[in-house]
């Protein structure tokens, strides 16, 4: 007898799904109109309603992008892309429940140039199974499509308007899909991590959400000030269109891809800099001010969090410059100078003595961009929530890479949250992995998300206990030996930490 497909009926259309094992998918579904044609570089569009049957069983295009600069780490991302990608996925459990279930949207990572949420190494379906939690994966546009300030035609920030127009149709439609709408998680890593940061201290996203997770947040990243913004936005319109919007809009997709190189070596300031071509830039509207300092300022004081970090996030970073790879002992003294001064012999002293003096400057270089970069701004998101009175859980993840010179990288704990081992398995980072570190450090990682998605604490029967991130300063180790410890990284007693943090 066969199975009548999953039903969702929403303000925006009957949604049919599939049945993938025990969890309803439903895919590719669009939450505002397409950003085509005249649409092109606009905010998004709200869809109009319909009553209609919808087709949900396969994914929509990923955002137009080019391929991801971790393909070293991460492997290539075969997708169909283009435009019509303001989509999300839906993954439900499919056994019966007699409650609202708790909702958990994740945005992925890409440094704003890279990556969709409908992807399969994404894919939700089993942590919605085991955590009994909908999971709403969302597609935002990108690059030059996503984050270019054009003067005369948009304020820049669009693929962060893609993510709250997300929210808001989440808003109005997951409870038909048996979701609670007061009891919704945002989640991010990397670009993503920053986008939930960005939404946490949005006046426009208030009520939107309940609590949020950032992994590997860049949160020392300044967003860039208007006239810098527009001055990337005046690249790509030289290059693509010699200055005309009308040409722009109807550019070839490539050709408006291919421009980010342009923008990237305008702006580039040498070895050891990996800003993205475009960034979130101060608009005044959704963005006001660096966001540690909105935090600082309270605008995050009524958010709960999950907030951590890989050990060695910047390795793969670091891989992909083959300016690097020559690095010297006195070109690690100078690119470090600018951020040490004087203190700077004093802190390359410490790191060798912490990672051994055969440790290759490439690598010290390395390991002093994951605490600048990652470490110490998440150690100082911790510090502002804690002081403001709001929880926040730390963890560090620190297990290594079968890949010897990756170490505990950027992206390295995503195949264990996903729990999708075919999806991951031909990822440089993670070939090679063994299946019970796989299977032990997975399920607790998403244990401790779902037991958060679903009361706001990181505690669950059956885990070790997590304490909330206090003067103690104890954070949760992932490795095959999975345990709180008090200030993993040596905040009370690092010179080059101490240095950082001051600055």
């Amino acid at each position: 007898m066969s199975v009548e497909n999953p039903r969702a009926v929403t303000p925006f259309g009957h949604f049919v799904g599939r049945y993938e094992g025990q969890v309803k998918v439903f895919r590719g579904i669009r939450y505002a109109e397409p950003p085509v044609g005249e649409r092109r570089f606009r905010k998004p569009a709200e869809l109009p309603l319909n009553r209609g049957d919808i087709d949900a069983g396969e994914d929509g295009p990923i955002p137009p992008q080019l391929p991801s600069r971790l393909e070293n780490a991460m492997g290539p991302i075969p997708a169909l892309q283009g435009e019509d990608c303001l989509r999300l996925t839906i993954w439900v459990p499919s056994e019966p429940v007699h409650e609202k279930l708790p909702v958990l949207v994740w945005f992925h990572g890409g440094a704003f140039m890279s990556g969709a949420g409908s992807l399969p190494c994404y894919s939700g379906l089993r942590f919605s199974r085991t955590e009994r939690t909908i999971v709403v994966a969302v597609n935002s546009r990108l690059g030059p499509f996503g984050y270019a300030r054009i003067k005369g035609l948009n304020e820049g920030n669009l693929g962060l308007h893609d993510q709250l127009a997300s929210l808001r149709w989440i808003q109005r439609c997951i409870a038909s899909f048996g979701g609670d709408p007061d009891n919704v998680t945002i989640a991010g890593q990397s670009a993503g991590a920053f986008a939930v940061l960005s939404l946490v201290v949005m006046k426009q996203a208030r009520g939107l959400f309940k609590r949020a997770i950032l992994q590997s947040g860049p949160f020392e990243l300044l967003p860039d000030p208007s006239d810098k913004a527009e001055a990337r936005g005046q690249i790509l319109m030289d290059t693509v269109a010699s200055g005309r919007i009308d040409i722009l809009r109807e550019a070839p997709v490539q050709r408006i891809l291919e421009a980010s190189g342009a923008v990237a070596r305008h702006f580039s300031v040498g070895p050891g800099d990996f800003t993205p071509p475009y960034v979130p830039c101060i608009d005044g509207e959704l963005i006001h001010a660096p966001l540690l300092n909105a935090v600082k300022d309270g605008a995050a004081s009524w958010c709960a969090m999950i907030a951590g970090y890989t050990r060695e996030e910047c390795t793969v970073f670091s891989l992909i410059d083959p300016a690097l790879s020559e690095l010297s002992h006195a070109g690690l003294r100078e690119l470090l100078k600018s951020d040490f001064g004087g203190d700077v012999d004093e802190v390359i002293s410490e790191y060798r003595a912490l990672r051994g003096n055969s440790r290759h400057p490439r690598a010290l270089l390395s390991d002093a961009m994951t605490e600048a970069r990652f470490i110490i701004p998440t150690l100082k998101l911790a510090e502002l929530q804690r002081k403001a009175g709001q929880p926040i859980y730390l963890y560090q993840f620190d297990w290594q890479s079968p890949k010897q010179e990756f170490g505990a990288n950027h992206c390295i704990e995503l195949p264990f949250l996903f729990g999708e081992f075919d999806a991951w398995e031909n990822a440089p980072m993670f070939r090679g992995a063994n299946q019970s570190d796989y299977e032990h450090i997975g399920s607790t990682l998403r244990g401790y998300w779902g037991a958060f998605a679903r009361s706001g604490s990181a505690s669950k029967e059956g885990l070790l206990k997590w304490p909330v991130y206090d003067e103690s300063r104890v954070v949760m180790r992932f490795d095959r030996y999975i345990t709180p410890a008090v200030d993993p990284i040596g905040a009370r007693w690092r010179r080059a930490l101490q240095l950082s943090r001051s600055s």
